[in-house]
């Protein structure tokens, strides 16, 4: 068998700067005022230096020793900006979660409540236009509504929270004294 062939330096290049684009094009604003910053501080003009010369060098071709540490320090300066980026989402990510959770302990037998929050969310998001937050109705939904059936009688909200409760087992009820296992008392019972 053999290998697949090893992807080119140039293709390599050209796939990393085509997420880093996607990435621009898709995050928060926020962030991406903070990203602007960071590819102006980022060592960029030396990043494109150092790939010219590796490109002339060819594929499998040595560099010389002497661009190691150029080459290091280039790429850690980048890698520490893009570290900053990371923790900037990360940081938005926790404390967007933070507040979701927060409004279901407030409420949690309120979907709509959580549905409001993230479409208001996604407001201002073009990359998220179009996409439905609520999910499309379910067959049954369909079919209720068109009236092939009746809908499910009851308190929907009653039902969810049933739902939501944990099932108690046999082995979890409490047990009467009739379904008690044969012990001395019984046993004693049954003797006289």
């Amino acid at each position: 068998m053999g290998r697949a062939p090893e992807p080119d330096l140039l293709q390599l290049i050209e796939l990393q700067e085509a997420c880093l684009e996607r990435f621009a094009t898709f995050c928060p604003p926020e962030v991406r005022s903070a990203w602007d910053a960071a590819r102006q501080a980022m060592p960029l003009a030396e990043l494109e230096r150092l790939r010219r010369k590796l490109l002339a060098a060819g594929q499998g071709g040595a560099l010389p020793a002497t661009l190691a540490e150029p080459w290091f320090a280039c790429c850690s300066a980048r890698l520490d900006h893009l570290r900053a980026i990371e923790d900037l989402l990360a940081g938005g990510l926790r404390s967007a979660c933070a507040a979701r959770i927060a409004a279901l302990q407030r409420d949690p037998d309120d979907p709509e409540a959580l549905l409001r929050m993230l479409e208001e969310a996604a407001e201002g998001r073009p990359e998220l236009a179009g996409r439905p937050l609520r999910p499309a109705p379910h067959a049954l939904d369909r079919r209720c509504a068109a009236g092939a059936v009746a809908p499910p009688a009851g308190d929907e909200r009653a039902t969810g929270r049933r739902a939501r409760q944990p099932r108690r087992t046999q082995a979890d009820r409490p047990r009467k004294a009739a379904d008690a296992p044969p012990g001395p008392e019984r046993g004693r019972a049954a003797a006289t």
